[in-house]
């Protein structure tokens, strides 16, 4: 959870996600492969979809750079406005995993809000 700024739209809401995600990347250990963002309309309050992959160039114990591979949903609380929240998986690991998005999809749907 975390502290989200007014928007009035959901290109508003959209763009205060990207803004916020790519200002939380520390970019002297990642280096971005992919970095995607979408308004989405699966839950009944503003959200937004993201994935990522990133090379972690400096993983602790190893000697190579390790893939993040990321999916997400940044939405906006449904009783507290300005209550962010993130419900995030993810995968680290030499090589990129397949199933992921499917997982990631299932993991996701699962998780609600209490109202």
């Amino acid at each position: 959870m975390f502290y989200l700024a007014p928007t009035r739209t959901p290109q508003e809401f959209e763009a205060l996600i990207e803004q916020t995600a790519k200002k939380d990347i520390d970019r002297t250990r990642f280096a971005v492969e992919q970095l995607t963002f979408a308004s989405s309309d699966e839950r009944s309050y503003p959200c937004v979809r993201t994935s990522y992959i990133v090379q972690d160039k400096a993983p602790q114990g190893m000697k190579n750079p390790l893939l993040l591979q990321t999916d997400a949903l940044y939405c906006r609380h449904p009783k507290r406005p300005t209550t962010g929240f993130a419900i995030s998986y993810s995968h680290r690991g030499e090589s990129l995993d397949p199933s992921l998005g499917a997982e990631a999809q299932q993991f996701i749907a699962g998780a609600q809000v209490p109202e």
